[in-house]
């Protein structure tokens, strides 16, 4: 947990992503799992074991945490301002 906990710490730290305004997550496989990540950085691995007794796939449960770690490293992120003020 705690190695997850840093790497969440990395990306949202990250300048890259406050200039971006968004966070690239995506999935793949990992052995029997699937890896959540980030570019490179692989965030958490989803394995059956993840799932068990839930009637889901690996590949099911880390598309919607996927979709769910998007969502919060975009809000975790920075606001830009606009120096328009449009």
């Amino acid at each position: 947990m705690q190695q997850i906990e840093r790497n969440i710490y990395i990306v949202v730290d990250n300048p890259k992503y406050h200039q971006r305004g968004s966070v690239p997550v995506s999935i793949r496989a990992a052995g029997q799992g699937v890896a959540i990540i980030v570019e490179s950085l692989v965030i958490f691995v989803v394995t059956p074991d993840d799932v068990a007794g839930t009637g889901a796939k690996p590949i099911e449960a880390a598309r919607q945490w996927a979709q769910l770690l998007a969502k919060g490293f975009n809000q975790a992120l920075p606001r830009r301002s606009n120096p328009s003020g449009l």
